[in-house]
């Protein structure tokens, strides 16, 4: 698959909305039209937040299965999921004969099956990219996962950001194929420490000079553990620490906020927090924070922890997914679903002192730096995807 006119990449998710695959994929098609492939976007949703990244980018067309957003085509046809699938497929499935990729990437299970099931008739290998280690994941996904199973052995390799997914993957039945593991690629110029982010962030919320700011950044969801950050916060206010917990949230609207509001008041910090609805701009508050918690019960490679560590902020993470590794000696990591030893690892590095502080949040950003960068994920998964490519046509 060289980098010519006539080599055409597809990758394929369900929606451009801010999280973290998305994000992923939205650096990798960046990063693929700028080394000089044509990429198809694909989506099965159209918009989305990350959507305004690719438009107009020469070399990137976004092509959404159903013009409207997610929200539309459920209202609006009132369909059974699986004839949406359905539906979903055959359109894939004349893209794919139609324009004749050299390779289809996809990313979740939803579209990974969709992938698997119509590649093999389109005549286009298909490579699976694996986001999560979340050993529940059944509970939530079941009917995708189980197409997946049904699905696999059509599938030419699979891409996990993690061991932890690529091990949960085969526990479920759904390598039948060679596995990499590609590790999250963090834009360290997008993601750095910033006096004046800092200064307008703190200056915003009214922040005192001796409050020290600690973040927990997500999706309201029970994996992510907010109960256990919350409990955390209260033993350490609790302790006279001059503590603020922020809370960063995508949106508002989440029918998850009221569940964090309600056990914010029941631990009785609720007017100690900065509740900050993130968007697609965490690049701005990372700078303001002292540190961040993340307090997941699953994780594969966590977006949030890797970009809180390009800002420089010292990171304490339970110890889930590929956490422990990713954060090495720029933090501490801690059992998951245990406040307590999360709220003694924060206040050990709070006594540490400042300059402790200093070190460990170069140290962190010097990690993903080196380690974690866009460039090396986009070199890595472009091999995979090259040993895997079709020829290019009239080759």
């Amino acid at each position: 698959m060289a980098a010519d006119p006539d080599s055409l990449i597809s990758l394929l998710i369900g929606r451009l909305d801010v999280g973290g695959a998305e994000r992923q994929f939205t650096r990798l098609a960046l990063g693929l039209a700028a080394r000089g492939h044509r990429v198809d976007f694909l989506t099965l949703f159209r918009g989305g937040p990350l959507a305004a990244e690719l438009e107009g980018v020469a070399g990137i067309r976004l092509l959404p299965l159903y013009q409207g957003t997610f929200q539309d085509v459920i209202q609006r046809n009132k369909l059974r999921r699986n004839f949406l699938y359905w539906r979903a497929s055959r359109r894939l499935l004349g893209y794919l004969r139609e324009c004749r990729p050299e390779v289809l990437y996809s990313s979740m299970f939803t579209t990974n099956f969709l992938a698997a099931w119509r590649g093999r008739q389109g005549g286009v290998p298909v490579v699976w990219g694996m986001r999560t280690a979340d050993p529940r994941v059944m509970e939530y996904e079941g009917f995708p996962i189980r197409m997946c199973q049904r699905t696999a052995k059509r599938v030419d390799r699979v891409i996990s950001n993690s061991r932890s997914g690529l091990e949960l993957l085969d526990q479920l039945g759904c390598v039948k194929c060679p596995g990499d593991v590609v590790p999250n690629g963090i834009d360290a110029e997008r993601f750095h420490p910033d006096a004046g982010h800092r200064n307008s962030f703190r200056q915003t919320h009214r922040v005192g000079d001796e409050e020290l700011l600690v973040g927990i950044v997500g999706r309201p969801q029970d994996l992510k553990g907010h109960d256990d950050f919350l409990a955390a916060m209260k033993i350490l206010i609790d302790a006279g620490l001059p503590l603020r917990p922020v809370l960063v949230l995508p949106d508002f609207q989440d029918p998850g906020m009221q569940r964090i509001r309600s056990l914010a008041e029941e631990a009785g910090i609720a007017k100690r927090l900065l509740w900050i609805e993130g968007g697609n701009a965490v690049e701005k508050i990372y700078p303001g924070l002292d540190f961040l918690c993340s307090s997941s019960w699953a994780e594969g490679l966590s977006n949030v922890i890797a970009e809180a560590m390009a800002c420089a902020l010292p990171v304490v993470a339970t110890a889930v997914g590929d956490s422990a590794d990713l954060v090495a000696d720029t933090g501490s990591v801690v059992p998951p679903r245990d406040p307590v030893a999360m709220a003694a690892a924060l206040r050990a590095l709070i006594e540490a002192g400042p300059e402790h502080m200093q070190q460990l949040g170069a140290r962190a950003r010097q990690r993903i730096v080196q380690d974690y960068s866009v460039a090396r994920m986009v070199e890595r998964t472009e091999q995979i995807l090259r040993e895997v490519a079709a020829p290019p046509r009239g080759a």
